[in-house]
């Protein structure tokens, strides 16, 4: 009896045993199925997403190699620099200008010839500070054959932003300007040889009228010496012919060899504010509106006295074609590395033919004028690093666009505007 017992209770256990075996193993195999789909799911994924890997990477490099395509097709010689300061890409051009073996992608810029005409300093203001450097030109010297050649190169220098608005990088880009440059001193010497023509015919007719008042005075004057009447008149207007002669002597004198800049900093509001007080009287005379809008920080880097001089010519210009009851709007305002003063009147204005002379010797649309107050202004300006340029448009005024150097340390690139002050 206890025997049977004992084998009944050995085969309950044995079916338990048996059961919970074959439940784990159909455990077991549904776990490891279900691991096989989820393997392949994952597999799946991965291929996805080796795929959108791969297509990315072909369409960067693709995208770099677009860049080096677009930097090669550009005129400028192109160089890149990543944020610490290696070169990152380089366009055949700038390969080929530089003579070397093969682009220098990855070395630093300061260890490479580069750093023979890129100020290290510059470089490194813009990728500490996001400054910009618009058209510097440095002379490089460069030998070649055991002979110093010098060449004039013009570069730029731009930080690269990311998205955030952190500078990335660095793009330089530079041209060899030694030929243009040389050009350019041909053109100005051929346009002082036809200056000199205009100044030759210009002084012929401004010197024969008041010589010949002189000259006519004085053969009256034996026969009316004792008359008062014409002793008076001539008392009064041979010095006057002859002032009127040293006077435009002096103008020569400025146009032909003006005297060398002495560069300064100064506040143009400040400067403006002492032309406009010379200028009063004419400005009282005509009832003219004059308007100023000049933001106080505002400075210019140039000759205090020959801006002054520029400033007066432009005013009385503008005085000069308004008529009664007249407008003068004067606005100044910073952009790139240049301060820029515009000066609008809305006198008469100028034809398109006298646009393009207005700026030469002797050249005039005034009846009593010389014409040589806007060619020293011109050459003034040139002296001092500026330019000047004008839009006008017959009866409705002009207005002369004047570009100074501003300092160093307030070159941003913004634009500034300040209130408008009413005289």
């Amino acid at each position: 009896m206890p025997s049977t017992l004992n084998m009944e209770r050995l085969r309950l256990y044995l079916g338990w045993g048996s059961g919970i075996g074959l439940l784990i193993v159909l455990g077991i195999l549904w776990w490891n199925r279900m691991l096989k789909k989820e393997v392949k799911r994952r597999t799946a994924q991965i291929h996805t997403i080796n795929r959108q890997l791969e297509e990315k990477m072909t369409l960067l490099e693709e995208n770099v190699q677009f860049q080096q395509q677009l930097l090669n097709s550009t005129y400028s010689f192109y160089v890149t620099l990543n944020q610490s300061g290696n070169i990152f890409l380089m366009n055949s051009k700038a390969v080929n200008f530089l003579q070397v073996k093969h682009p220098l992608i990855g070395m630093p810029m300061n260890g490479t010839i580069l750093a023979e005409f890129i100020p290290e300093s510059q470089v490194d203001d813009v990728l500490r500070e996001g400054s910009t450097y618009l058209e510097q030109e440095i002379i490089w010297e460069q030998q070649v054959d055991g002979q110093a050649k010098q060449l004039v190169i013009r570069y730029n220098i731009f930080p690269i932003f990311n998205k955030a608005k952190e500078i990335t990088g660095v793009i330089i880009n530079f041209q060899d300007v030694t030929k243009q440059k040389d050009m350019d001193k041909k053109l100005e010497s051929e346009h002082r040889l036809r200056s000199l023509g205009q100044l030759i015919l210009g002084i012929a007719h401004e010197i024969r009228n008041p010589l010949t008042s002189i000259l006519t005075y004085t053969q009256l004057l034996p026969t009316k010496f004792d008359n008062p009447k014409f002793r008076d008149f001539f008392a009064q207007q041979v010095p006057n012919e002859i002032l009127r002669l040293n006077d435009l002597v002096n103008d020569l004198l400025e146009y032909a060899r003006p005297k060398p800049p002495n560069p300064s900093r100064f506040r143009a509001d400040e400067l403006m504010e002492a032309v406009l007080a010379l200028c009063s009287q004419k400005i009282k005379e005509k009832n003219i509106r004059v308007t100023t809008s000049l933001p106080p920080e505002l400075c210019i880097v140039a000759d205090v006295n020959q801006t002054k001089q520029i400033w007066i010519n432009i005013v009385l210009n503008a005085i000069e074609s308004i008529d009664e009851q007249g407008r003068l709007d004067i606005r100044g305002y910073s952009d790139g590395q240049m301060t820029v003063i515009e000066v609008a009147d809305n006198g008469h204005g100028m034809t398109p033919e006298d646009k393009y002379r207005i700026f030469e010797p002797f050249f005039s649309t005034k009846a009593t004028g010389v014409g040589l107050g806007l060619s020293i202004t011109y050459q003034l300006l040139k002296e001092n690093g500026g330019t000047i340029d004008l839009t006008s448009q017959l009866g409705h005024g002009t207005t002369m666009i004047i570009r100074l150097p501003m300092p160093q340390d307030e070159r941003e690139g913004g634009v500034s505007y300040a209130p408008s002050i009413r005289y």
